[in-house]
C-alpha cells in the first residue's frame, strides 16, 4: 500500500475535518472514510491487526499533517487520546462494514 496515494485520496476529508474543526462527529466521519480507504488500497497483504494499525498510522499522520488540536487534552497526551478513541472507532467500524458491505 502506497501511504502517499492512500493520503492524497483522503484529501477531501482531511479539509472537512479540518473545515469543521475537531469534534466527535467529523472524527468519526474522519475514520470511517481512513478505514474504508485502507480497505480499498489494500492488495491482501493486510489481515485484521495490520488493517487496524495501518488505520492508526494514517491517522497519526493526518494529526500530524492537520496540526489537529484536541480540545482540553494537553498537546503531550493528545496523538495517545487519539489512537485510544480512533481504536475503539475503528473496531466499531470494521463490524458494521462486515456486517453491511463494505
Amino acid at each position: 500500500m502506497e501511504l502517499s496515494l492512500v493520503i492524497e485520496s483522503l484529501r477531501g476529508a482531511i479539509d472537512t475535518f479540518k473545515a469543521n474543526g475537531f469534534n466527535l462527529s467529523s472524527l468519526k466521519a474522519l475514520i470511517s472514510t481512513v478505514v474504508k480507504a485502507v480497505e480499498e488500497f489494500d492488495t491482501g497483504s493486510f489481515k485484521g491487526k495490520d488493517k487496524k494499525e495501518a488505520v492508526l498510522d494514517l491517522l497519526e499522520q493526518i494529526y500530524l499533517y492537520a496540526k489537529i488540536d484536541i480540545p482540553f487534552v494537553p498537546n503531550s497526551i493528545e496523538l495517545k487520546i487519539l489512537r485510544w478513541v480512533a481504536g475503539i472507532l475503528i473496531e466499531i467500524f470494521v463490524k458494521k462494514f462486515n456486517e453491511s458491505g463494505w
